[in-house]
């Protein structure tokens, strides 16, 4: 079954073409969304369709009005990265579209997300998945009704600690959520069968690093982890570049890789180069 891949991105930043390119070259059968704005409507092609953000914001700027900021990224930044649920919520009604891949715009794709990895749920966040379009109503509404009323809010205040991160984030909240309703929510990134979904390329999750990042192979034209207590090598459905590491998101974009198939490489960060083993 073809998933349509979905991205909700404001501007035009630098990677955002890889995340796109990416998603399809993985996925030629599968439609590709950028909803976007004026600054990215030049990505509307035959591989990508545009849609304007604005067409899809029900309840967008009433969370705008009760939106309460706790953490280091910036108000705007946080606010927009929770109304991209809205966003994602009126667009899937709109369409008629009961399953769907959401991907954040600095994560490269490398699987199909029409395998059997994606059959468990209809609604997958980068490495979560939700299991049909009223848990993403419901959940849209836990965020309004918690935005709301003070002594609910402060139950998300109180949980945050648990979560080891440093402000309120669309993700803590799905945190949040999945201990109200702990079947509606699974993470796809805590399994290793065959392939894994990379929550964050800086973090190890009990792989090979180098640099403090994971150390990732290319081998026989596909990406693979060595998953350190077991010592087998993970073939990796994606990545997740976040903050700086945003800047590797060209060399690691498939058709930029110009070397022998046959060889293995390594990524080296200090250099931003595939650098034979």
């Amino acid at each position: 079954m073809s998933i349509p891949i979905v991205f909700i991105h404001q501007g035009d930043s630098f990677y955002l073409k890889y995340a796109l390119l990416q998603a399809k070259l993985s996925n030629p059968h599968c439609k590709v969304f950028l909803i976007g704005d004026e600054a990215n409507r030049k990505y509307n092609s035959s591989y990508v369709e545009h849609a304007m953000i604005s067409d899809y914001d029900e309840d967008v700027g009433l969370f705008a009005s009760l939106y309460q900021h706790i953490g280091p990224n910036s108000p705007a930044f946080e606010a927009f990265c929770i109304q991209r649920l809205f966003i994602l919520r009126n667009f899937m009604a709109r369409n008629e579209l009961m399953h769907c891949c959401c991907q954040d715009s600095d994560v490269l794709l490398f699987m199909d997300v029409s395998e059997r990895n994606f059959q468990e749920c209809d609604i997958i966040f980068n490495h979560r998945g939700m299991n049909n379009l009223d848990t993403l109503r419901q959940f849209c509404s836990m965020i309004l009704d918690h935005y709301s009323e003070r002594a609910l809010f402060e139950r998300i205040e109180h949980f945050l600690p648990s979560t080891g991160c440093p402000g309120i984030s669309d993700m803590v909240l799905m945190d949040y959520y999945n201990t109200i309703f702990p079947n509606e929510m699974h993470m796809l990134a805590s399994r290793i069968d065959r392939a894994y979904f990379c929550g964050n390329i800086n973090i190890a999750e009990d792989f090979e690093t180098i640099y403090d990042r994971k150390k990732v192979y290319r081998i026989d034209g596909n990406l693979y982890c060595k998953h350190m207590p077991s010592g087998a090598w993970v073939r990796m459905n994606s990545f997740h570049f976040q903050g700086a590491d945003k800047m590797y998101m060209e060399p690691f974009f498939l058709h930029n890789f110009h070397y022998r198939h046959q060889d293995v490489y390594y990524f080296d960060y200090a250099s931003a180069l595939w650098q034979p083993v």
